[in-house]
């Protein structure tokens, strides 16, 4: 079930160490205070079942009508159904339904069909970020037609 999870509690703690083992081990990376800097004011997501956290995503406001999708992690045994579209498609519910009206992310080379699929579309050039190549990429929420039903949040 994917759920808005509150800053700070053993959820966001779990989801920590989630983040870490599937988007800053398998670089040779660790996560540090300044990676945690001010998540107290973003919103958290996870998709947790019988308690496995399976996939969580962080939103960032950037300013008032643009929010940030970043920290987008899957497990490795979950790729491929769905679990990641119904994380994005739950992610832009909220940001929607908190009044942004533009999503941005810095997706990895290697996820720039996935989002390219869900109607993200390549906004600059490609960049290297946390050792990584990535291109920025965005999505207007004002674009009902890619976006499946879901309930608001």
């Amino acid at each position: 079930m994917i759920q808005l999870v509150p800053f700070g509690t053993q959820l966001y703690a779990r989801m920590l160490d989630f983040r870490a083992a599937h988007l800053r081990q398998p670089l040779g990376l660790t996560q540090d205070a300044a990676d945690l800097a001010g998540e107290e004011q973003q919103l958290h997501l996870a998709n947790v079942e019988n308690g496995i956290v399976l996939a969580t995503l962080v939103l960032k406001p950037v300013n008032a009508t643009t929010i940030k999708l970043r920290q987008m992690a899957v497990a490795e045994s979950m790729r491929g159904q769905g679990v990641g579209r119904d994380m994005v498609r739950f992610a832009e519910t909220v940001a929607r339904d908190r009044g942004f009206a533009r999503v941005e992310l810095h997706a990895r080379v290697t996820a720039q069909p996935f989002y390219e699929a869900l109607g993200y579309r390549v906004i600059g050039p490609a960049f290297i970020e946390v050792t990584v190549p990535h291109v920025p990429m965005a999505r207007d929420l004002d674009d009902r037609s890619l976006t499946a039903a879901l309930p608001a949040v």
